[in-house]
């Protein structure tokens, strides 16, 4: 009789601690989100997709493919652009070039974008799911405040290095002075480290030793700087670089004091977590909002705009009497012909058609139809009669543009495309009174618009032509100077720069500046880098300025810092777990490394050389005390063999050793007559 209820008792138990020991639902899909196995996934895709987009560069330009991958979740490859030249059959790489309804068969993909945003989510739901806080009460608090300080000093490091009306990434003082600065801190870093070794204890001999070998490489450094003097300066473009990875440090090193306070002895994996999830939002940032543009100008010139060399536009350019000029544009999205029909669409039979709108706005004397659209062209003289002509006044009556390949990003000139389009132009007021149809090229439009066709409206007169696209500023360059310094009894050129004045109206500002090769100017938000540099047999020298708009140009600078700093907390903090927790073999594992980085690996005796030395008389005369001769002799031959290997060390380390010297001295230069 009791029985049976103990058993039915015993029945019931498993199932409700099995039901209590389940996981919710959405607590699996958080695990399997943030898994390791979901991680190399992404990995392995993100390698995938990285070695399309390489092989995608060889049928369209590099910042096609970037557009592709970032301003849509999945992409659609054609097959045909695994159909590497070199590697695939002709019969094979026309099977995978055919198309389907005027589509190109093909396998729809991830983008990058898409990838770069599972790796962020998986990292963050790793954190959330693997990371505990291990800080309570006060401690928590106080990490949250410094964790909170250091994010404040970084964003305070992005944010200064944004000016809309000024220059930034300057100091307050010069670059001189800021190398004093750090050689004196370096100092001060020696003389810490010194006390801090003579200060700790005995029981310290692990944080000893460490900061006694940190303290003679620091010594070290701060000889080779008072010995080399001025001479040790590293230029003005390394202190730039140097100077922003010390502002990132500075925040990294108070975050990395909150990440402590808050995850204890994770706080490097953390931070340098933190330093990835930063990197991959700062490129979706860049990729959005970065705006290139270049400058041309000759020596002597002010220019007061810049061009994108990537997108058109149609110019109907007006003079007035006050010898000043209006100038319509109409932009490239409008100027293409319209098609209809849903890509994917097309593959089941919906075929694209091209729809002849027609441009109107109060701000144009007459209404645009555009007809033909190449991206890329040239032009050559027009022969009646051996092929139809579009143009039917103008310019196009005597040339005709044809189709070119466009420049890929593996083409060997890395040259931009030049459009060509064919428009008709309408009255205002009659879309059947056609006053023609004229070819208009990017290759006709030039400084003197000498070659630009004229239209007549009710007795005035316009020009029109087809320009990259123009950005009007509100300051000005004028260009004083700009040379190319070539390497000696060569022709190749070793570096461009140029020097101009700054002239900002609204501001008051006219200021002298000079930028060379890695060495930007970054004003008003934007940072002019020196592109190019052409010296023509006629005309005089021309100056080409790469122009970025980057605002969150500081963010790689600060990912690189918190990192870095979070690699060596973390790696740091493991290395002297380890030697403290077995010294006799942490020390002699580190005497193989050193003896490794000095070469004694040659022999394969690592660390083991010093004792195998020591002891090999000793050896000797017991095993020949015991006759033991075969073993005497690979005894003698091991020694040998470490002597050799020591002797090669040492002459290797003395030869390196004299050429750095002999290429470090002051060479005098020799000029003939």
């Amino acid at each position: 009789m009791n029985s049976n209820p103990a058993a039915s008792t015993e029945s019931a138990n498993p199932p409700r601690n099995r039901a209590r020991t389940r996981r919710p639902v959405w607590l699996t899909l958080l695990h399997g989100v943030a898994s390791l196995k979901f991680t190399v996934v992404l990995l392995a895709a993100g390698t995938f997709m990285t070695w399309v987009a390489s092989l995608e560069q060889t049928r369209m330009d590099i910042w096609e493919v970037k557009n592709r991958h970032f301003y849509s979740p999945v992409v659609y490859i054609p097959l045909e652009t695994f159909c590497v030249p070199a590697w695939t059959p002709e019969n094979v790489a026309q099977f995978f070039s055919r198309e389907i309804n005027g589509v190109k068969i093909g396998l729809p993909m991830p983008s990058g974008s898409l990838i770069m945003l599972l790796m962020l989510i998986n990292l963050l739901t790793a954190h959330l799911v693997r990371f505990r806080i291990t800080g309570r009460g006060g401690k928590l608090m106080a990490g949250l405040v410094v964790f909170g300080l250091g994010t404040l000093l970084t964003a305070m490091v992005v944010l200064n290095g944004q000016n809309s009306k000024g220059f930034q990434a300057e100091p307050i003082f010069s670059w001189e002075q800021l190398w004093v600065v750090i050689q004196v801190s370096l100092g001060a870093a020696l003389l810490s480290a010194i006390m801090g070794a003579i200060s700790l204890g005995k029981n310290r001999k692990t944080e000893k030793s460490l900061l006694w070998m940190f303290a003679i490489l620091l010594g070290m450094l701060v000889t080779f700087l008072l010995v080399k003097g001025e001479s040790a300066f590293i230029g003005d473009s390394a202190m730039r670089i140097l100077w922003q990875l010390i502002q990132g440090g500075v925040g990294s090193v108070v975050m990395l004091v909150g990440c402590h306070l808050i995850f204890g002895r994770k706080s490097g994996i953390v931070l340098l977590h933190l330093g990835l999830a930063l990197l991959m939002f700062g490129e979706f940032y860049v990729t959005y909002s970065a705006k290139e543009q270049r400058m041309t100008m000759e020596e002597g010139q002010t220019v007061t705009h810049t061009i994108d060399v990537r997108d058109f536009e149609m110019a109907i350019i007006s003079h007035n009497e006050d010898q000043t000029e209006d100038i319509v544009c109409i932009p490239s999205r409008l100027l293409k012909p319209q098609r209809s029909g849903f890509h994917f669409g097309r593959l089941f039979g919906a075929q694209a058609t091209e729809d002849p709108h027609v441009i109107d706005d109060e701000l144009l004397p007459f209404k645009v139809r555009p007809i033909k659209y190449l991206r890329n062209s040239f032009l050559e003289e027009f022969r009646a009669g051996l092929t139809e002509n579009p143009a039917t006044v103008g310019v196009g009556l005597h040339a005709i543009a044809r189709e070119s390949n466009i420049n890929t990003g593996t083409s060997a000139q890395q040259s931009v495309d030049i459009g060509t389009i064919y428009a008709e132009l309408l009255d205002k007021t009659d879309n059947d009174k056609s006053l023609g149809v004229f070819m208009l090229s990017q290759q006709l439009y030039r400084n003197d618009r000498t070659a630009l066709d004229e239209v007549n409206i009710d007795g005035k007169t316009y020009r029109i032509g087809l320009r990259f696209k123009h950005h009007y500023k509100p300051y000005s360059i004028h260009l004083l100077d700009t040379e190319q310094q070539n390497y000696p009894g060569t022709q190749i050129p070793k570096s461009f720069s140029s020097e101009f004045n700054v002239i900002y109206p609204d501001l008051g500002l006219n200021v002298k500046k000079k930028v060379w090769m890695n060495n930007p100017l970054r004003f008003g938000n934007e940072t002019f880098y020196q592109q190019h540099y052409e010296n023509p047999v006629d005309g005089p020298e021309i100056s080409v300025l790469q122009i970025v708009r980057n605002t969150g140009w500081m963010i790689p600078y600060i990912c690189c810092m918190m990192v870095a700093v979070g690699l060596l907390a973390q790696f740091g903090q493991t290395l002297i777990k380890y030697l403290r927790d077995d010294p006799v073999a942490s020390r002699r594992h580190v005497a193989s490394g050193i003896a490794s980085i000095f070469g004694f690996w040659i022999s394969g005796r690592g660390s083991d050389f010093a004792a195998d030395t020591k002891n090999t008389a000793r050896k000797r005369q017991s095993n020949g005390r015991r006759g033991d001769s075969p073993r005497l002799e690979s005894e003698s031959r091991g020694t040998l063999s470490a002597r050799l290997s020591l002797c090669t060390v040492v002459f290797v380390w003395l030869f390196f050793g004299y050429w750095f010297y002999a290429m470090s001295k002051p060479r005098s230069v020799e000029r003939d007559g």
